[in-house]
């Protein structure tokens, strides 16, 4: 409830002040990093802000209907999310983000509260009541 900080690394001892890169009182959940671009997920969005001074550099809004109570994965320099609804956005994020696609899995109304896991390609998700598994199909 108290927003992020960011802190340098290094020092020892109490480096709150020391080390002390920024604070946003605005920035809540769990960030994601990615090259140089901390993803701060929020509600149907992420804002995408420099990691290093934590600028704001875009907002992208990636649902259409529920908020995301999991935490956003990057595999393969792609964003994916799960939200409530069981609908997942996948998004490039980089100098230009844009979503790249938005699914929803359909005939299962419990909840998708779970953050996504990804092993060997396959892309893990999670409802109330079943967990699934996507992956490419091979040409």
């Amino acid at each position: 409830g108290w927003g992020s900080n960011a802190f340098r690394s290094g020092g020892s001892g109490n480096v709150t002040k020391s080390h002390k890169q920024w604070h946003h009182p605005g920035i809540y959940g769990i960030p994601l990093v990615f090259d140089d671009s901390l993803i701060t997920p929020f509600g149907k969005s992420v804002a995408i802000r420099d990691a290093k001074t934590g600028r704001e550099r875009h907002q992208l809004r990636l649902s259409q209907s529920e908020d995301g109570f999991a935490s956003p994965v990057m595999a393969d320099d792609k964003l994916y999310w799960v939200f409530k609804d069981g609908s997942v956005c996948v998004a490039q994020i980089g100098p230009k983000p844009k979503q790249l696609a938005y699914n929803v899995i359909k005939g299962d109304a419990s909840l998708f509260n779970a953050t996504p896991a990804i092993s060997k390609g396959q892309l893990f998700l999670r409802s109330d009541k079943f967990l699934y598994c996507i992956k490419k199909d091979k040409p």
